[in-house]
């Protein structure tokens, strides 16, 4: 992550963006960077603490708010040859040729990357310049972007070898660049293609909501995206080193945590969770609202509290549209007996309502997996101990003729 620098998204209804990321950057006295024209609904902003970063998510205008990260290339050897050969056929053993009715002719390539070397003799003048967003006339000094452009349009590897070729640099001499200016490239390439047009992004970095938004208003625009990801067996799947949520979330003992979390529609998550209660010795069911990047977004929010007669056991399944929770629970004083339970709310801006017990048949045994919802919200399926079993297991079902909405 790069430290005071942050994406922010509008929601789609709100106008004059640049207006209105000229008056937000004032407001929290940050710096603007960079406002988007056609790939994503919003703007950058640089020198942003993080109580002006938490202030913008809870603006009514914003959608999200996502903090700047590096981009940057994926080095690869492939083996040219093989390569082009493998494409033009399914069976083995290859066939030794690569055979092709099509060109790319008339086809606009834009590749987003470290540049293109013009001057290459595979591209027969056909490489120009698009846009560069590091500074420069998008010439290629690391070498990544004119191999990948040589492998889409290179007269001898290339695949369509008769394709105009469009340099967009986004990262440097390093083959290092930031989110920012990737989504920048994705902003011209939508705004500025020629049709037919594809672009290539063979680029590695971690999550972001914002470049997948970028990528898709992109295509909904017409262009055809060919995105890589690298297998590397030293990579962490993009997953930040592991950090405390803080006193909002860790007030008391969780025995069963984290026990769920569900992505919110303002691109924070909702982390579901039990705690110790010191007056009834159970597990009461609490949730919080966390950001990708580990920071609490207000205290955690009792959701039941079983006063008595139970005590939240283990993973609750919430419904996609976040109205319905379902949980199960020991019942005191029963040979390892569990009920299952529903609360629900009307909307995720509302509070949870006390929670139901589903009642018989489905209080047989003591639930080892937590209840699985249907998409449709019609059919819930769990598994329990068989009661007086030698370690039998049932799966259960249960269905309802609505979703529930």
């Amino acid at each position: 992550m790069i430290p005071g620098r942050y994406i922010v998204v509008l929601r789609p209804g709100v106008s004059d963006v640049p207006g209105v990321a000229r008056r937000l950057a004032a407001q929290h006295g940050a710096g603007l960077r960079r406002v988007y024209k056609a790939a994503l609904h919003g703007f950058t902003l640089g020198q942003v603490s993080a109580a002006a970063a938490d202030a913008l998510r809870h603006n009514p205008l914003v959608a999200y708010v996502e903090q700047d990260q590096v981009a940057h290339a994926i080095d690869e050897e492939p083996n040219a040859t093989w390569g082009l050969d493998r494409i033009d056929q399914r069976g083995l053993p290859l066939g030794g040729t690569y055979v092709y009715n099509a060109t790319g002719s008339g086809v606009h390539a834009y590749i987003i990357d470290t540049g293109i070397l013009y001057s290459h003799i595979e591209f027969g003048g056909r490489a120009s310049l698009g846009e560069d967003e590091i500074g420069g006339d998008g010439s290629d000094c690391y070498g990544h972007g004119t191999h990948v452009a040589g492998t889409i349009g290179g007269t001898t590897y290339g695949v369509a070898k008769s394709v105009t070729l469009y340099s967009v640099r986004v990262l440097d001499c390093d083959g290092s660049g930031t989110y920012e200016g990737v989504i920048a490239g994705v902003d011209w390439v939508t705004l500025n293609h020629l049709s037919p047009a594809v672009a290539n992004m063979s680029l590695a970095g971690g999550y972001s909501d914002a470049l997948n938004t970028a990528v898709t208003s992109s295509i909904n625009s017409g262009v055809f995206y060919g995105v890589s990801r690298r297998a590397d067996p030293n990579d962490d799947l993009g997953w930040e080193p592991p950090e405390p949520l803080g006193l909002d979330v860790n007030t008391a003992a969780d025995e069963n945590a984290p026990t769920h979390l569900q992505s919110a529609e303002d691109g924070s998550a909702n982390l579901y969770f039990t705690r110790g209660d010191a007056v009834t010795q159970g597990q009461d069911l609490y949730y919080a609202a966390v950001t990708r990047s580990g920071e609490t977004l207000g205290p955690a929010v009792l959701v039941t509290e079983l006063s008595g007669p139970a005590a939240n056991d283990a993973a609750p399944s919430v419904r996609a549209d976040g109205r319905e929770i379902f949980f199960h629970s020991t019942r005191f004083g029963t040979l390892g007996l569990a009920d299952l339970w529903v609360s629900t709310r009307r909307s995720v801006h509302n509070p949870w309502s006390t929670p139901e017990n589903l009642g018989s048949p489905i209080n047989t045994a003591t639930f080892h997996l937590q209840p699985s919802l249907s998409h449709d919200g019609r059919t819930l399926v769990w598994a329990s101990d068989r009661p007086g079993g030698a370690g039998g297991l049932d799966i259960w079902m249960s269905t309802r003729t609505s979703s529930g909405h």
